[in-house]
């Protein structure tokens, strides 16, 4: 890096702070996501040409994509992990309950309904209806494509041809119904 863009980034740190408040107020008491934005701001200097228009505009772009970018690596990461764990787990549950464990089973069979405890089940009842709650108080197309997106596994993409929106748009919507979400959940909602 140049002196110049040093300074552009010593000046501009707020616009990390800025960013994630605005935009991820989950992640603001994340140092990970604020070691993230501090990457993005960088590259934002590295990369900025005065002809881009003002800093700060180009920078928050720059930050929020390296920021989500990172977010879905590790979200990817995460189910991953999530599946393969709740897989070995069912095949367990099988072989203890004397049943063969295949792809059509995995939905009869599942560790939760074997060894989940009366308190668990009931906790797990209670969180549903408080989401199913906070549901109902979203515009229904924001349900709606939380759902294709979360429950139908759909990409941005084929969301948004099918509402006439861009993918970008597409994506301000899930982003704007999780913060509702949060809101409404009291904070609890983590995705």
């Amino acid at each position: 890096m140049t002196e110049e863009q040093k300074k552009l980034v010593e000046e501009n740190m707020n616009l990390v702070y800025f960013t994630l408040s605005r935009y991820y107020p989950w992640l603001l008491q994340d140092e990970d996501a604020r070691s993230v934005g501090m990457i993005g701001l960088m590259i934002a200097a590295q990369n900025w040409e005065p002809s881009r228009g003002k800093f700060s505009t180009f920078a928050v772009k720059v930050i929020k994509r390296e920021i989500i970018n990172e977010w879905r690596k590790t979200q990817t990461k995460g189910r991953d992990e999530k599946a393969n764990r709740y897989y070995e787990c069912a095949q367990k549950a099988a072989q203890f309950v004397g049943r063969e464990q295949n792809s059509n089973d995995m939905e009869d069979l599942s560790i939760w309904n074997l060894l989940a405890s009366p308190e668990d089940v009931a906790k797990e009842c209670e969180e549903r209806i408080d989401l199913q709650k906070a549901l109902a108080k979203l515009p229904p197309r924001h349900v709606e494509i939380l759902k294709l997106h979360y429950v139908e596994k759909m990409k941005l993409d084929d969301i948004g041809e099918l509402y006439g929106i861009s993918r970008q748009r597409a994506h301000e919507v899930i982003c704007t119904a999780k913060r509702r979400l949060a809101h409404e959940l009291g904070g609890a909602y983590k995705e």
